[in-house]
């Protein structure tokens, strides 16, 4: 049975100190003067959430490897923005910068996708510690106005209709919450996540979506810095499957973006 209860925000830091440089400010410290920090997180498979065991990582350059766990460390990393680089023999790589505030510890989980022969999307979805509940939602076109609603309450299928299908719910946030989609039906399709429960906003999740065709990243989308509150849905895209032509909304509202629209079963 499903329970329901009911990250460090490195975005403020980046966006002062590029504020600072900007504008011409001065400091009297150089990077080195500063005190470093330590990158750590887990090594997680994108359709099961499973940790990658001797998974290879580098943090800023400095190579580690994750454990039966998953789990990797790099301490002694430079204050700043760094590049956190993992890789594991069957997924696709991933590439991701990492923030890093003076002398902090800072969770940074990697999330890769299993490499694939096929078209398939993939939407996986990572976010900090709160809120712990964020849901993935997916309408699938099935015509005549009638949708296919996939979500944790009709995880879906991609063996039959509607050939989408939530593979990982996560509830005690973090992610990944991460949903498949077979390009079997016309129209468009739409996507979207909800803040079930949890302390926090969708604008304070530090929520970042990113969307697989195959085993190529097509899109990243951070959660937009926008005024929500509890409850509310962050609208992310509308897509057609057989063309791959994304439009990306990346909206706060405070309903479902089908709201009217019959779902279909």
């Amino acid at each position: 049975m499903r329970y329901r209860p009911g990250h460090l925000s490195a975005v403020t830091f980046v966006t002062l100190l590029a504020a600072a440089w900007l504008s011409g400010c001065s400091t009297n410290s150089s990077p080195s003067d500063l005190e470093p920090g330590e990158v750590f997180g887990y090594v997680l498979n994108a359709i099961t959430a499973d940790p990658i065991d001797g998974a290879a990582v580098s943090v800023d350059g400095v190579p580690t490897t994750s454990d039966s766990l998953g789990y990797y460390a790099v301490d002694n990393v430079d204050a700043g923005v760094v590049s956190v680089v993992a890789s594991a023999t069957g997924y696709v790589a991933l590439t991701t910068a990492v923030a890093v505030p003076e002398g902090e510890l800072v969770r940074r989980d990697c999330v890769l996708v299993p490499s694939t022969t096929g078209d398939e999307y993939r939407f996986v979805l990572a976010w900090g510690a709160d809120p712990e509940d964020l849901d993935s939602y997916v309408w699938v076109p099935l015509g005549g106005g009638l949708y296919h609603q996939v979500y944790f309450g009709d995880t879906g299928s991609i063996t039959e209709e509607p050939y989408a299908q939530l593979d990982n719910d996560e509830t005690s946030g973090y992610g990944p919450e991460t949903v498949t989609v077979l390009p079997e039906h016309s129209d468009l399709y739409t996507y979207a996540v909800h803040h079930f429960g949890g302390d926090g906003t969708l604008r304070t999740s530090e929520a970042i979506l990113r969307i697989y065709q195959g085993n190529d990243l097509r899109h990243t989308v951070l959660v937009p810095d926008q005024y929500c509150e509890d409850d509310w849905w962050w609208y992310v895209c509308a897509f057609d499957a057989e063309s791959g032509q994304f439009t990306i909304v990346n909206t706060l509202q405070d309903s479902p973006p089908l709201s009217v629209v019959r779902l279909a079963k």
